[in-house]
């Protein structure tokens, strides 16, 4: 099997060192688990460092979590599914929220399971993904108190995972403006790792007292023009793939050429014979074009379901491993398949 090297220290060293710097600033850090799909020693090595709340976006990651013995309290990324409120109110201490008719609905189900359940509401802030305005906002906020058991935990908005839109300077402030509207919260959450070059690089945080923070944690990078972080670690995630055929062969197919197995028709660049070698791993495993061979070793050529097909460096041989650092997106699909071993080691 292919397999995912997981380096748990450096997980932890760059998860201590964000933390640090945002304590600094009097924000607090909710390591976001994500990307590793949930993954119980990933989260127990993000617990280690502070026993404080963790978020995911999957309900499902959650529950195996805190029933596995995770003692964090837990954010849901996502707002909740109608048919999933029940397993949100048991197993997550807050949601991210925007609509009034999955709030009213949480605090009927906490009433039912004799709990108290913490609303995030989300303002939309110009990355078009979830998110209220600041009006209507304002008229939930004054609803939820009408309620029993949900109360409103913080305002929150999201940036540059829809739409792209950077969180400037501006947009931190204003949405500490908005949080003046509501003297009852207790965060106010700026967003996510595409915040962090806003971070390192501001002296004034506003009202801003959380960021939600995956892939800088786990790949070391910010999100903006994913650039590595000073200071932190870049290989806590590498990909091992074993050569399956090392053949020399033409660089363009020959003969009539029509779609692929995805509906695309391929363009190819002519290099006349090259070496080429197939890796046991393919699309439904790995986001191909979020690979990136290890000392600018091989070339990533393309992928079909099963194989990803590599220009070879001279000397490689079939059985042997090829190794790769991959891209949020490509981390999120490997994590996620069951075809890809999980492989836990100490510090490269």
């Amino acid at each position: 099997m292919s397999r995912i090297e997981i380096d748990l220290d450096q997980i932890r060293e760059n998860y201590a060192r964000l933390k640090t710097i945002a304590d600094k600033k009097g924000i607090s850090i909710y390591p976001v688990t994500k990307v590793a799909a949930g993954d119980l020693r990933v989260a127990r090595t993000l617990e280690a460092v502070v026993v404080g709340t963790m978020a995911d976006s999957r309900i499902e990651n959650i529950r195996s979590l805190k029933l596995a013995g995770i003692r964090s309290d837990f954010l849901l990324l996502r707002a909740p599914a109608f048919s999933e409120i029940a397993e949100v109110v048991k197993y997550a201490n807050y949601s991210l929220n925007s609509s009034m008719a999955t709030i009213s609905k949480l605090d009927l189900e906490a009433k039912k399971q004799g709990k108290q359940h913490g609303v995030v509401l989300m303002l939309e802030m110009g990355d078009l993904r979830e998110g209220t305005s600041i009006e209507n906002a304002l008229t939930i906020a004054r609803r939820i108190k009408e309620l029993g058991n949900v109360y409103l935990y913080g305002i929150g908005a999201n940036f540059a995972c829809y739409g792209g839109v950077a969180p400037t300077a501006e947009k931190m402030q204003a949405l500490s403006n908005y949080a003046k509207n509501f003297p009852e919260i207790q965060i106010v959450s700026g967003g996510n790792s595409a915040n962090i070059s806003w971070l390192l690089g501001t002296d004034d945080t506003y009202s801003i007292n959380n960021l939600r923070i995956g892939e800088a944690i786990m790949l070391g990078l910010e999100t903006l023009n994913r650039e590595p972080i000073k200071g932190l670690n870049r290989e806590a995630f590498v990909l091992a793939a074993e050569v399956i055929e090392v053949e020399k062969k033409e660089s363009s197919p020959y003969g009539e050429i029509a779609q692929d197995a995805f509906g695309n028709v391929p363009e190819f660049e002519d290099e006349g014979i090259i070496t080429r070698a197939i890796l046991s791993i393919g699309r439904q495993d790995v986001d191909p074009d979020g690979l990136t061979p290890f000392n600018g070793q091989h070339t990533i050529l393309g992928a079909s379901s099963d194989h990803l097909i590599i220009k070879a460096e001279e000397g490689i041989r079939v059985g042997d491993e090829v190794y790769f650092t991959p891209s949020y997106s490509a981390l999120l699909r490997l994590m996620t398949s069951p075809f890809v071993q999980k492989k836990y080691v100490t510090s490269r």
